[in-house]
């Protein structure tokens, strides 16, 4: 009977959806009366809320004629650190009282990414429910921080959707969208690299980039836009490695008896991820796209050096999309498992606190399995063959 229901509800678009909806509003209204905390050294009071303050502010501040890249202590804690173009575009949410603002927000962020999901071609409905209900609990915790990391996912992977279906306008359009709220999206133009008529890719991506990069002249003069983005280089240069969160540089920290460069860490991620590119025979095989797209999202979080607990909700996007799109063999099933124990589960109450203080955070536990999946999938897209042995369909949606 529970089978049944369960099976129901995974193939009912409209129910997932409902059920998204309604725990985005939940979770929004815990954070909304949570009251205020402090940020470490900090003795400043803030909402639990902040980021979305962050960026709230921005936008007033774009408006106000006012430095975006500076520290703004009275109204959030820490730095803006994103585009002005992103700024210009938050003021869809910052005009609005708190409340609205933030379950708007939110809401984008989260139905957003079941929609593209959903939008996958060649994949049943079934398995599209699975894969939201395996990041579910990262998307939880992204939207208790009120990040912009789901809404990056979802561009990420409707750029690909539109890609599949021959709609490079759109597809450029979600790609560059991408890159205006977190740069490292400019790891997925990657994606087109699958495909013929790059020459529109290039031409669109710059159309965009273009709209884009004009939209804060909406609000400042050009001056002080100039003004505006060398203070965004500048913030960003200044900004010092002093920490390694949960990503692969960190692994290496812990387990090389030398010191590595951080760049030269990367550099050897940029290698492994470009290897499978290779063998473009197989750009013909959809799966081979897929896990492409999957192993994009997995790299964006394992080599990022600021990479935090909720950003893990783009690397568990990419392991659901392999998941499904792989054969369920015993060691599939393990990387799997282990990753929805590990990294989703990692700092949540399912471990008791001196273990998470003392072993999962100071050993980055919760990167491991996201580093072993995404070099299967290097070594599954140099080996794919054919479209067949995962939960694939035949038919093209």
């Amino acid at each position: 009977m529970v089978r049944r229901y369960l099976q129901w509800f995974l193939t009912n678009k409209k129910a997932v959806f409902l059920v998204i909806s309604f725990l985005t509003i939940l979770v929004m209204s815990s954070l909304l009366h949570r009251g205020e905390k402090t940020f470490g050294v900090d003795k400043n009071l803030y909402s639990h809320y902040n980021n979305y303050e962050i960026f709230k502010y921005s936008h007033h501040h774009l408006v106000d004629g006012k430095n975006l890249y500076t520290i703004h202590p009275t109204e959030h804690f820490d730095y803006f650190k994103y585009s002005p173009s992103f700024s210009a575009f938050f003021g869809i949410f910052s005009h609005f009282p708190d409340w609205l603002g933030l379950t708007l927000w939110s809401l984008l962020n989260a139905l957003l990414l079941v929609y593209s999901l959903y939008y996958l071609p060649r994949i049943s409905d079934y398995s599209k429910g699975i894969m939201i209900m395996i990041v579910l609990l990262e998307l939880v915790t992204a939207l208790l921080n009120a990040q912009s990391n789901a809404l990056l996912i979802a561009l990420l992977i409707l750029s690909f959707g539109k890609m599949e279906r021959g709609q490079v306008f759109w597809a450029s359009f979600f790609m560059v969208s991408s890159i205006f709220i977190k740069v490292f999206g400019l790891v997925g133009f990657a994606i087109f690299l699958l495909y013929p008529e790059k020459w529109k890719v290039a031409l669109y991506s710059c159309f965009w980039f273009l709209i884009w990069l004009a939209l804060p002249l909406v609000f400042v003069s050009l001056d002080q836009y100039q003004f505006l983005v060398e203070s965004w280089m500048s913030l960003l240069g200044a900004e010092k490695i002093t920490y390694l969160n949960f990503s692969f540089l960190s692994v290496v920290k812990l387990i090389s008896p030398v010191q590595i460069n951080n760049l030269y860490i990367q550099m050897f991620g940029v290698i492994v991820f470009l290897i499978p590119m290779l063998f473009y025979k197989k750009y013909r095989f959809y799966r081979f796209r897929l896990l492409t797209l999957a192993s994009i999202l997995i790299w964006v979080v394992i080599f990022n050096h600021r990479a935090e607990s909720p950003t893990f909700v783009i690397a568990m996007a990419g392991i659901a999309i392999w998941y499904i799109a792989s054969p369920k063999t015993k060691w599939n099933n393990i990387l799997f498992i282990s990753s929805m124990v590990f990294t989703s589960l990692a700092l949540t109450d399912a471990f008791p606190p001196l273990v998470r203080r003392e072993f999962i955070v100071p050993f980055s536990v919760k990167v491991w399995p996201c580093i072993a999946i995404w070099f299967k999938i290097i070594y599954d897209m140099i080996m794919v063959k054919e479209d067949v042995g995962g939960d694939l369909i035949a038919e093209h949606s």
